[in-house]
């Protein structure tokens, strides 16, 4: 376990879900990387709710840019899936909504500032 955040998907009056972000391996890259995780949080205990299913690149951290609104906020290595370069020191951000299943990439410029100021301390060479 890597970091962990309660979340809101579904807005201020939403179910109170566990973001976590869990260093595991996947036969997607084959590397032990960063990975999602959605728990909702029930009376029994946490139930997997999306489990650790890559978003668009390869993940170096994830934060939400408001615990109730479901817009995540990732700092993705600068390679792809489909030609990785896990030393590469490049990095770009992308901005994703809670679905309800998952997450999808969304294009909002606002949001996308917004994540890029997040993760600025990287300095302008990301």
């Amino acid at each position: 376990m890597v970091s962990m955040e309660a979340v809101k998907l579904d807005g201020p009056n939403g179910r109170e879900f566990l973001f976590t972000l869990e260093r595991r391996p996947s036969s997607l890259d084959d590397e032990r990387g960063l990975r999602p995780f959605v728990y909702a949080v029930s009376p029994r205990g946490l139930e997997a709710r999306w489990r650790g299913t890559a978003l668009s690149r390869p993940l170096l951290d994830a934060v939400f840019l408001s615990p109730e609104g479901g817009i995540l906020c990732a700092l993705h290595r600068g390679d792809s899936f489909l030609n990785l370069d896990p030393g590469s020191l490049k990095t770009r951000t992308a901005v994703y909504r809670w679905n309800g299943f998952g997450f999808s990439g969304i294009e909002d410029p606002g949001l996308q500032k917004a994540c890029e100021e997040r993760f600025e301390p990287l300095g302008p060479d990301r």
